[in-house]
């Protein structure tokens, strides 16, 4: 009787890290700079430094998508940071090209 192979394990993302260290920086420097705010709506969002990560009640939307936009992935001007309010908002009316509320 012949063994059946394993699969290979899972692998993650190869731009996880990279996604994850570029939010932290971000995060970082919200966190430092003061109060943070969604850029959208103006409203202060919880950013707190627990167990050596820097952790939101914010979220950071792409505008443009990553996948056809992969040059603006890390460009802090398609990278909004926004409440959750306005990131449902931008999700529940995009699916077009530009997310911004009021089309602005």
């Amino acid at each position: 009787m012949t063994a059946i192979p394993k699969p290979p394990p899972p692998t993650k993302n190869k731009g996880t890290k990279k996604w994850d260290a570029y939010r932290q920086s971000r995060l970082r420097s919200l966190f430092l700079g003061g109060e943070p705010r969604c850029q959208w709506c103006n409203l202060r969002i919880n950013v707190q430094f627990i167990k050596g990560r820097y952790v939101s009640g914010g979220l950071f939307h792409h505008i443009k998508r990553r996948l056809p936009h992969a040059d603006l992935k890390y460009n802090d001007a398609n990278v909004p940071f926004l409440c959750t309010d306005c990131h449902s908002n931008a999700h529940d009316t995009s699916r077009r090209k530009d997310a911004r509320p009021n089309g602005s």
